[in-house]
């Protein structure tokens, strides 16, 4: 019997917890979904300082490193983004869309070894994610290997499809490259 009442206690000190870190929490998340929404909008400075505003309080914010790191893509800010997605990826190395992104600014770096790496990470730890690929192939269509390209891209488009296991958006078609998403 006691047993049971240990674990009462432990429920309910683990339920006051989660209570008070939802509560702690709640403002932060709030000011990202901020952040996001001047994001989408084009208000990217204005995003960055609601950014910084959270990591101030909490470092390791995940949702708000991302966004920040998208922000400074989105401004041009290569080194920046790089520095926020590696301490992102440092603190959850299965963050899929950083990894994804990271390999898109090392590959605008010249870095393309690098990139290939995180794109391959990604696809490890998201195998139905088809932007990989897509990243893939037009970089092994630039190098000149046209059988890797050509695999790459059949990948994506396979994982794209209606139907596929891919991502795609609301209107069912894949998630397009060329510009990061906050989340």
């Amino acid at each position: 019997m006691s047993g049971v009442g240990s674990y009462g206690k432990v429920v309910a000190l683990l339920l006051l917890v989660f209570s008070v870190t939802a509560v702690d929490y709640a403002p932060l998340l709030s000011r990202n979904n901020l952040a996001v929404a001047l994001l989408r909008r084009g208000e990217i400075d204005q995003a960055i300082q609601e950014l910084r505003a959270i990591l101030q309080r909490d470092p390791t914010h995940p949702l708000a490193l991302y966004n920040l790191g998208v922000a400074y893509q989105r401004k041009g800010w290569k080194r920046e983004a790089i520095t926020v997605y590696q301490t992102l990826l440092a603190l959850d190395p299965n963050q899929v869309a950083a990894r994804i992104n990271l390999g898109i600014l090392y590959r605008a770096e010249g870095r393309t070894a690098q990139a290939v790496a995180e794109w391959q990470q990604a696809i490890r730890l998201d195998p139905t994610n088809p932007l990989p690929y897509l990243h893939l192939g037009f970089l092994y269509a630039d190098q000149g290997k046209k059988e890797a390209a050509e695999e790459a891209f059949s990948r994506y488009e396979a994982l794209s499809q209606p139907g596929g296991t891919g991502t795609l958006n609301a209107t069912g078609s894949a998630i397009t490259p060329s510009d990061p998403s906050p989340r």
